[in-house]
């Protein structure tokens, strides 16, 4: 098990843009402020990235992969 899972507090910052279909968030500590780890949905489908802006959005699928800064793979969340 990865150390940085072992905090209590995590502090989460969106990626926000206009028109975006990824989900993208980075986890900061609180105490220091820097980045411990990266949430990134990389490989939407074309379909999927359409259906993101529709009332169909929760019914999309989802591969969000959280990384450490350096790249290594910590968790994988998808539906």
């Amino acid at each position: 098990m990865q150390e940085v899972l072992n905090r209590n507090v995590f502090f989460v910052k969106e990626h926000v843009g206009m028109f975006k279909a990824a989900n993208n968030y980075d986890i900061y500590a609180p105490e220091t402020g820097s980045i411990i780890l990266q949430c990134r949905e990389e490989r939407l489908g074309i379909l999927t990235k359409i259906f993101r802006f529709t009332k169909y959005k929760r019914m999309t699928p989802f591969n969000i992969q959280i990384k450490t800064p350096t790249g290594e793979p910590v968790v994988r969340v998808s539906r």
